[in-house]
């Protein structure tokens, strides 16, 4: 008993050590003056407006991966794994990549649930392509009423193409996911469909962000 106690304690130690570490490597990169001296000039009702929608863009994206683990028989609560998403986004300030989070949670999650690390990582992979292709749909979409990105290249064929690539993202996707993916199959339109909702939330995010800082011109929601 007294082992398992000094045991969990030094886990604690390290996590807390861990966590310190992950907190300055954060903060050291950060001009804070700048920080607050740019906040103390923006407009915070916009800002709160942008937090709420950035907060709102990442619960459903812990929907989306909750139910892709979910068919992996990953046997946790939406409010665990809410948390466990909100641990993931910490890491990925300060782990190259931007992808610590999803090892931490496969890891993890391989750790307590006993589930195959193999099934996470694809399930942590296909939310993840879902979500880079309803982004670009919806930035080929935009695209296509943009009379400075259409132009770039003389003549339609640019605007041609553009068209052509909004409207295969989404098929590619179900095509990936019903060959690569086969286990996900069945819940394939619910990724779209909130994919769709994560990435409309970043984009009005960006919006109210943009407004705080007084930028009213040359950007669309």
């Amino acid at each position: 008993m007294a082992k398992l106690e000094a045991k969990s304690a030094l886990n604690f130690l390290f996590k807390v050590c861990l966590s310190a570490i992950a907190v300055y490597l954060v903060f050291s990169k950060i001009e804070l003056d700048q920080v607050w001296a740019v906040i103390k000039n923006s407009n915070p009702f916009y800002l709160v407006l942008a937090l709420l929608f950035f907060n709102a863009s990442k619960i459903v994206s812990s929907v989306r991966l909750l139910k892709l683990f979910r068919e992996i028989q990953v046997k946790i609560s939406w409010k665990y794994n809410l948390r466990l998403y909100y641990v993931g986004m910490f890491y990925n300030l300060f782990l190259p990549g931007g992808i610590g989070g999803d090892g931490y949670k496969i890891y993890h999650l391989g750790q307590a649930e006993g589930v195959r690390r193999r099934d996470l990582l694809s399930a942590v992979l296909i939310d993840r392509i879902s979500g880079a292709a309803l982004l670009a749909f919806l930035a080929l979409l935009i695209s296509v009423f943009s009379e400075e990105i259409v132009q770039l290249v003389p003549g339609k064929l640019l605007h041609y193409l553009i068209i052509v690539a909004a409207v295969l993202a989404i098929p590619s996707l179900l095509v990936l996911v019903r060959w690569v993916f086969a286990k996900f199959k069945r819940v394939v339109l619910s990724l779209v469909i909130l994919s769709f909702w994560v990435q409309v939330a970043q984009l009005i995010c960006a919006g109210f962000i943009l407004l705080s800082f007084g930028v009213q011109h040359n950007f669309e929601l």
